[in-house]
């Protein structure tokens, strides 16, 4: 016969285990799977030839992101929040499968990860439904806010087809 602290150690584990995502690295590509705006591994590869290769390498980021992203239901304070994603999946997502693709000799890629989010905040592609008042606006990245993509954001779209010379 089980006590009662062991079953309530067995709940809790359970419970735990039940929230934790295990993605693996070889679907980090599948993440294109936008209709509209298909990038391949050739315009990763590419991606050092040509012009405008930041302008590039940002419009790609903030594709892979847009059509990688898990949205969820969130409620907080009694209001409920529809295909919103929390910072810690944004982290997760550009942190272990869109800058390993884009950079794959980087280091970091927590750090960069965290000042591309800020960035994407002050450019406003990211928004966060608890930060309504546009009087005081701050850019700062929490794991535990939770942000939605502004779809009247225009990404950059450029060529991809750069060949190499």
């Amino acid at each position: 016969m089980k006590t009662f602290s062991s079953m309530r150690n067995s709940i809790r584990n359970s419970v735990r285990n039940s929230f934790k995502t295990k993605v693996s690295k070889t679907s980090s590509i599948e993440l294109t799977k936008s209709d509209t705006f298909m990038i391949l591994q050739e315009d990763i590869n590419n991606l050092q030839y040509g012009q405008f290769k930041a302008i590039r390498k940002f419009s790609i980021i903030l594709n892979l992101f847009k059509n990688g992203i898990s949205k969820k239901t969130y409620k907080i304070l009694f209001k409920k929040y529809e295909n919103v994603f929390s910072g810690k999946d944004a982290l997760d997502l550009l942190s272990n499968h869109i800058l390993p693709i884009i950079e794959p000799n980087g280091v970091n890629f927590k750090l960069k990860a965290s000042k591309l989010i800020v960035y994407f905040l002050k450019e406003q592609f990211l928004l966060s439904p608890s930060n309504n008042s546009s009087i005081n606006r701050t850019y700062t990245y929490s794991d535990t806010d939770i942000y939605y993509i502004n779809e009247n954001y225009m990404i950059p779209e450029l060529s991809l087809d750069y060949k190499c010379s």
